[in-house]
């Protein structure tokens, strides 16, 4: 049997990475570039990087791409009169925080220029969403 990774996801893994499912002997296309370690193995400890490669993974994932567009979909939905509040409400619900002067003119302009699923693609791939301080 072989295991072909996922590359359409639904309800059932909207979840933490770390309750997905792993597949010994096979590369995924998340983890592998998240210093996943061999699943042949067994290691205390796993290494830890910071590279380019896993930045450029997160913002042209599959996965990323279509929950920035669920939640541009969410957006337009619940706030249609409002860019304002769609702004607003992508900052909390990303962030835990109301978007500053300065966050809500640069959201504004890049929805304007590339639509909402573009700022929420940014949100997902920000330093503040994506670690905790």
């Amino acid at each position: 049997m072989h295991y072909f990774p996922k590359e359409h996801f639904g309800p059932k893994e909207f979840r933490r990475m770390v309750y997905q499912t792993r597949i010994r002997q096979e590369q995924d296309a998340i983890f592998g570039a998240f210093d996943c370690p061999d699943g042949n193995q067994v290691i205390s400890n796993r290494s830890r990087s910071n590279t380019p490669i896993q930045a450029l993974n997160l913002f042209n994932s599959n996965f990323i791409l279509q929950q920035s567009e669920i939640l541009a979909s969410r957006l337009q939905r619940d706030f249609p009169d409002s860019l304002k509040q769609q702004i607003d409400h992508a900052f909390l619900a990303l962030h835990g925080k109301r978007p500053d002067e300065h966050e809500m003119q640069i959201s504004k302009a890049l929805v304007q220029s590339d639509g909402h699923a573009s700022l929420c693609r940014a949100l997902y791939n920000s330093s503040r969403f994506i670690f905790i301080f």
